[in-house]
């Protein structure tokens, strides 16, 4: 298999439409920090500077995750493998991201 380049994309996929479009926001909203404050479980993923990536469950009661702004989600540092790799990768690349389910 070749490498794509993100041109090549608009050959093999359809253009979104204005409601897949709609979805994406620059911010937490009302109804998503509601979403979130429900929600028992999340995943954090964080990625390195050589594009690997982890992802771990965390969970908890609900509201264990603390919607701290219009970008900033704060969760427990709980005890665990305590291997440091979540928190190396942040500090080097900064990229990081949680996803929240609500599970009842």
């Amino acid at each position: 298999m070749t490498d794509l380049c993100a041109d090549d994309l608009a050959t093999i996929y359809a253009k979104p439409t204005p409601r897949v479009i709609a979805k994406a926001r620059p911010a937490i909203d009302v109804h998503a920090r509601k979403f979130i404050e429900m929600s028992p479980f999340c995943v954090l993923a964080t990625s390195g500077t050589d594009g690997s990536v982890d992802a771990s469950p965390r969970g908890g009661g609900i509201g264990f995750v603390h919607v701290a702004g219009p970008n900033q989600l704060l969760l427990p540092d709980r005890a665990g493998g305590k291997r440091k790799r979540r928190r190396r990768s942040r500090s080097k690349a900064g990229g990081e991201a949680a996803t929240v389910d609500p599970v009842s």
